[in-house]
């Protein structure tokens, strides 16, 4: 995490030395995108998150997005947030006076978002957690310059066929016309250069909080989860069809029995495709084993 948070301190104009900027400021000089190039360095300007995808929302998108404004903050980078409220109406206990809500009701969000995206026209740099609706939002608002984060499935086509083309042509547009598309992988900058060939493109690999998430006993951990003397195979993500869930299941039904029973596949995560992956485990006989 924070690869990438020294990422948005280079961005938004931080003055603070550290290693890891030295290593952004590089990526960025060879893309030809450096922060005077993008007009990010005018201290008085006011750095914005724009993000319907926030805590308390507990989804990837939301957490990536809080820790970046944390980073941020760590590094004494001052930024505000856009984002919506709760599905119950109610300001969020840990909401903080740069934090600026819309209601989470459609069209009525974005309706509401633009307009104060327009209130913020021309006062900095705006960092956007998707391209769709946001990244749209912030360029029909004028909002200069655009930083957009890139995760992967956002840049799939829609399952729908008849608005695939719209889809295909808008996504085309808004990427190439930010004035950065920061990409999580070189598979995700990959997709971003299919959908929108001009788009300027940095890759910037997720990172892990060491300090958060460290290694600790494994056989203390293993009783704590009732699997202690197994192999434990295990997939943290959200439950959709192309995280690859499906083919763990199949290769574990596959094992020779003596080899199949000393494993246990833990599934953290919720989504979508939840109630297949149950269907498809009990299917194949793997109830004993996936958990």
């Amino acid at each position: 995490m924070e690869t990438i948070c020294a990422l948005f301190a280079a961005i938004c104009g931080s003055t603070r030395e550290r290693a890891d900027e030295q290593e952004t400021a590089i990526i960025l000089h060879e893309q030809s995108h450096t922060a005077d190039e993008l007009g990010m360095q005018n201290a008085s300007s006011s750095r914005l998150l724009f993000s319907f995808d926030y805590p308390p929302d507990d989804g990837g998108i939301a957490r990536l997005c809080g820790e970046v404004l944390n980073g941020l903050a760590r590094a004494g980078v001052r930024c505000d947030v856009l984002s919506q409220l709760p599905p119950n109406g109610v300001q969020p206990l840990t909401a903080t006076p740069s934090e600026a809500r819309v209601t989470c009701r459609r069209p009525w969000r974005e309706i509401c978002a633009f307009h104060k995206l327009l209130q913020l026209r021309g006062r900095g740099p705006v960092v956007c957690g998707i391209w769709y609706p946001e990244g749209l939002l912030a360029l029909l608002a004028g909002r200069r310059p655009l930083v957009i984060l890139a995760h992967g499935s956002e840049l799939m086509l829609t399952c729908a066929f008849w608005r695939r083309g719209v889809w295909r042509e808008l996504c085309k547009r808004v990427c190439e016309a930010a004035d950065l598309i920061v990409a999580n992988s070189e598979y995700t900058r990959g997709l971003v250069l299919r959908a929108a060939p001009r788009a300027k493109v940095v890759v910037v690999p997720l990172g892990v909080d060491h300090e958060r998430f460290c290694p600790r006993d494994k056989e203390t951990a293993k009783r704590r989860f009732g699997v202690d003397g197994k192999i434990v195979v295990s997939s943290v993500s959200r439950l959709q069809a192309y995280k690859g869930h499906e083919t763990v299941l199949r290769a574990l039904a596959e094992l020779p029995e003596r080899q199949k029973y000393c494993m246990v596949y833990l599934i953290a995560g919720k989504g979508p495709y939840s109630d297949d992956l149950r269907r498809l485990t009990k299917d194949l006989g793997l109830d004993e084993l996936v958990r």
